[in-house]
C-alpha cells in the first residue's frame, strides 16, 4: 500500500491519505473558514469581461448554450492560470536543487525572478515540496520550502498570482506546527527543522519579485484552528443539524 494517496472529496476539497488515515489539506480548511469577498468580486468581473468580449457570438445562442460557453472559457482561463502556477513551482524546485529546468516563454520571467531572489538572498534549502502532517490537529499539506537565510530558518511559500492574500499567514502557521514531514515514496517520517515561527512569502511576477516576512504567531494559528472548526462544520456537522419536519399530532 502506498504511504500517501491524494484524493478529492465530493465538495472538491483535497484529502491526504497518509498510511490509511485521511487528513484534510491546509488550503481546503482555509477555504471553508475565510470569507473571500475580493475573490468573489474578481470572479464576477471576470465573467462579465468574458461575456462582453464574446457578446457577438453569445447573442446568437440560447441562454443555456451561452452559459456553457462562458463556463468553458472561465474554467479554461482558471485552469491555465493554475497550470502556470504549478509549472513555476516545479521549475523553482528544480532550480533550487540544481537540476535542469526546461523554460517556456510563459514561465521564463517568473524563473528569472526566482533566480534573482537566489542571487540576492542566497538561501540554503533544507526542504522543498515537503509533505507535512499534523496528527495533533488533523491536517496535512505541502509546503514549498524550508530555507535558511542569514543564519535563520524560515518556511517559504511561493505565490505567482496577481496578489498575495493575508491567508498565506494561516497556511504557513499551520505548516510550522505540523508534527512531522513524510517521504511520499518510502513512508519514512521525520521531524520538521526548528523554525521559531518564521515565515516568508516570495511573490514571483514576470518582471521581478517581492519577498515579505509573514507572521506565524499563536494568534495566527488560533485563527487557522477556527477555520478548521468551520471546515468541520461545512463538511460534517452542518449535514446533520436539520432534523426531519415536525408534523403536529404525528404518532
Amino acid at each position: 500500500m502506498e504511504p500517501l494517496i491524494v484524493k478529492a472529496t465530493h465538495e472538491g476539497d483535497r484529502l491526504y491519505n497518509w498510511k490509511g488515515d485521511d487528513y484534510p489539506s491546509v488550503t481546503s480548511i482555509i477555504s471553508h473558514g475565510v470569507a473571500k469577498p475580493g475573490l468573489v468580486q474578481w470572479a464576477a468581473n471576470k465573467v462579465t469581461e468574458i461575456a462582453l468580449d464574446n457578446r457577438v457570438e453569445l447573442a446568437t445562442l440560447s441562454k443555456a448554450r451561452g452559459k456553457k460557453v462562458i463556463d468553458a472559457i472561465w474554467h479554461g482561463e482558471r485552469d491555465a492560470a493554475a497550470g502556470k502556477g504549478t509549472a513555476v513551482h516545479e521549475a523553482a524546485e528544480k532550480y533550487a536543487l540544481g537540476q535542469r529546468v526546461d523554460l517556456t516563454p510563459e514561465i521564463q520571467g517568473y524563473v528569472q525572478a526566482f533566480d534573482n531572489f537566489l542571487y540576492d538572498f542566497k538561501p540554503e534549502f533544507l526542504l522543498t515540496e515537503a509533505l507535512v502532517i499534523s496528527r495533533t490537529y488533523g491536517y496535512a499539506g505541502t509546503l514549498d520550502a524550508v530555507v535558511t537565510i542569514e543564519g535563520k530558518t524560515y518556511i517559504l511559500d511561493i505565490k505567482t498570482g496577481n496578489y498575495v492574500w493575508s491567508e498565506v499567514a494561516l497556511q504557513l502557521a499551520a505548516y510550522a506546527r505540523a508534527d512531522l514531514t513524510g517521504d511520499r515514496t518510502t513512508g519514512v517520517e521525520s521531524p520538521l527543522p526548528p523554525l521559531d515561527k518564521r515565515g516568508l512569502v516570495l511573490h514571483l511576477q514576470p518582471d521581478g519579485y517581492t519577498l515579505r516576512k509573514v507572521r506565524m504567531d499563536d494568534d495566527v494559528f488560533n485563527a487557522f484552528l477556527a477555520s478548521n472548526d468551520m471546515y468541520q462544520w461545512s463538511t460534517e456537522i452542518s449535514k446533520s443539524v436539520l432534523l426531519p419536519a415536525w408534523v403536529k399530532n404525528e404518532t
